[in-house]
């Protein structure tokens, strides 16, 4: 199986960011992934981008030129800290990397957990850092994700991972990709979740059985999807509260 590793790097500084490029090419050339590249220039772009796409590695600068208006640098660094704090809310599984031109904020970012902090005067050091990251993210993605599904005498390998959401389609179950990729299997999708809500899956509506991993927003309404699917909940209690105990065990895990 190919993994696809979905980057972004996001720095106002275009030379910088086109060094960042080649060296990521490079290291998947290495370490033989496939990435998809996305080159930004401000914190907005950024948090624009990431309300409608999932991103495995992020590249920041962290003083965002449109931060930097302010004149005060200070501040911007805090504006640039406190976007960082808002993505890995919401997408937890997201790994920075931070790009700064001043060494001093190396001790402020540890805070923010990043993977790693590097100076811009020594990028060529990120060719190391970005060998781990690509096999810490592959065997985090492909560790424990392939799963059997078994009702009777049929068979089905899924990989759990991939898949956002199941949704019921009367004697089939279709399971769904983030990016709409289908796939149909005959078997209800109570069967299904018998199998895999011990691996964060959860029963949010009888149609509708969602990965944990791709959710966006979840209250006693609506479940909201990393693709902005929304998802009216069950009015089943019994069944919204065990949804509500998977999904935060899930949440706690990341922490």
């Amino acid at each position: 199986m190919e993994l696809l590793f979905k980057i972004v790097i996001c720095d106002g500084d275009a030379a910088v960011s086109e060094n960042i490029y080649k060296q990521v090419l490079e290291a998947a050339a290495q370490n033989d992934c496939k990435c998809l590249i996305t080159q930004l220039y401000s914190g907005k772009e950024l948090t624009d981008f990431c309300k409608d796409n999932s991103v495995d590695i992020i590249f920041m600068d962290i003083d965002m030129p449109d931060s930097l208006k302010s004149g005060n640098v200070k501040e911007a660094n805090m504006e640039s800290f406190n976007a960082v704090k808002q993505l890995q809310a919401k997408y937890p599984e997201t790994e920075f990397v931070f790009v700064s031109a001043y060494e001093e904020l190396a001790y402020q970012s540890f805070r923010y957990r990043p993977f790693s902090f590097v100076i811009k005067r020594d990028l060529h050091m990120l060719s190391e850092d970005l060998g781990v990251l690509f096999r810490k993210i592959n065997e985090r993605k492909t560790g424990n994700s392939l799963f059997h599904l078994t009702v009777g005498d049929k068979t089905y390998t899924i990989n759990t991972y991939e898949i956002a959401y199941f949704k019921s389609d009367k004697h089939y179950t279709r399971s769904y990709t983030e990016g709409g990729k289908e796939k149909s299997y005959r078997l209800a999708i109570t069967d299904v979740y018998k199998q895999l809500k011990e691996l964060n899956f959860i029963y949010v509506h009888r149609s509708y059985l969602v990965n944990c991993k791709y959710i966006k927003y979840f209250d006693t309404q609506n479940v909201i999807l990393l693709n902005d699917l929304i998802i009216s909940v069950t009015r089943d209690e019994d069944k919204l509260r065990e949804a509500q105990g998977i999904f935060g065990r899930y949440k706690r895990s990341l922490r």
